[in-house]
């Protein structure tokens, strides 16, 4: 694990993907609608996904608080949810090329790039 707590940059991606989705829907909590019926559409028969269709309808029930704090929580619990989320519409390109930036930043034991000749 890193420094930082993440496993590696795809780790850390996935975060703050999470917290972007975290933070629309805490200024649009109707998200939380398309994100019921991905869930339905996609994991409600599905026998492999029992356990993260239980998780997020619950959370879905709760409502955008309780949404937007699983999705940012730093912990175990944390991961599953956002290894088990239904869509939440999906970011625009300009975002996740963002994201991808931060998430991109250096970490300790990283080796450094060779210079071309």
């Amino acid at each position: 694990m890193e420094q930082d707590g993440f496993y590696d940059r795809n780790h850390r991606y996935s975060y703050l993907v999470a917290c972007e989705n975290a933070r629309r829907i805490a200024e649009d909590p109707e998200i939380l609608k398309s994100a019921r019926r991905h869930l339905d559409r996609f994991s409600r028969d599905d026998p492999h996904q029992k356990h993260g269709y239980a998780l997020w309808s619950a959370l879905l029930d709760e409502g955008s608080g309780t949404v937007v704090a699983r999705l940012t929580e730093r912990s175990e619990r944390g991961d599953y949810a956002r290894q088990t989320a239904p869509s939440f519409g999906g970011l625009p390109g300009p975002v996740r090329t963002r994201l991808l930036r931060q998430a991109r930043v250096p970490l300790p034991g990283d080796l450094e790039p060779v210079p071309a000749r």
